[in-house]
């Protein structure tokens, strides 16, 4: 994989206000949360995402990114790793880590998210996918946390779809 580890997590100081955040989440173990938002089904403008612009682009990086000019990557051949999670971010508090749907506005308020604000736009629009959030990451999930790991997020996110 070409990324980091440490390019999979967005650290935020532990505090109060991220303890209350953790609490809204639900807890699969001491240190790992899941975004139960994550079941619901991801929308996006196919005019604007793939595979209409091409490899490894969508809506956010021809919109947001410096580095997107005239349809051309400056910096990477492969997608950085922020870009291909989206619409997910895993957020890190000290030892605990929560994978999360980058469209809630809390996360922004508090700037606890590597993306932009305007990626809230995302969000809206009419449902053009028969995937929720966490199952059009499965394949990059899969890599990112143990397998362990992986199947208590899967187990979770099944569960919370089918209630």
């Amino acid at each position: 994989m070409p990324w980091d580890v440490e390019d999979y997590y967005y650290d935020i100081e532990e505090s109060e206000e991220t303890e209350l955040f953790l609490s809204t989440l639900v807890k699969l173990r001491a240190n790992l949360y899941l975004d139960p938002d994550l079941v619901r089904l991801w929308s996006c403008d196919p005019q604007r995402c793939r595979p209409f612009m091409g490899r490894n682009l969508c809506c956010k990086v021809e919109m947001r990114c410096a580095s997107f000019v005239e349809g051309i990557c400056l910096v990477h051949d492969d997608k950085p790793f922020s870009c291909a999670l989206f619409p997910l971010d895993i957020l890190r508090f000290g030892q605990k880590r929560a994978l999360v749907s980058a469209g809630n506005p809390l996360l922004y308020k508090n700037e606890w998210t590597r993306f932009d604000r305007d990626m809230l736009d995302c969000f809206s629009g009419e449902i053009k996918s028969e995937k929720t959030m966490f199952e059009t990451q499965e394949f990059l999930l899969e890599k990112v946390f143990t397998r362990a790991e992986f199947h208590l997020l899967k187990t979770a996110h099944d569960r919370l779809k089918s209630q």
